[in-house]
């Protein structure tokens, strides 16, 4: 799906800079998906975005990384969109 060919991408231009980098599309609630993805793996880092809003639309949409902010056991990278 598109989900997929995007994260395949992304994945493709960080390994063409000299990084290690997959990408793998998993299903579920996104922060718990996530950050059990991330603990599975053994992953370093989780990069995650946020549109950078504030007041009421920043709660509604900062939550999944709000969220894998405070339980991710890795470190945690959030880049404003």
């Amino acid at each position: 799906g598109v989900a997929g060919r995007t994260a395949g991408a992304v994945a493709e231009r960080l390994r063409a800079r000299g990084f290690e980098a997959t990408a793998e599309v998993v299903e579920g609630s996104p922060a718990a998906a996530i950050t059990a993805h991330a603990a599975r793996t053994g992953a370093d880092l989780i990069v995650i975005g946020s549109r950078g809003r504030t007041g009421l639309t920043r709660t509604v949409l900062g939550s999944v990384t709000r969220e894998v902010l405070t339980t991710a056991e890795c470190s945690v990278l959030v880049i404003t969109t």
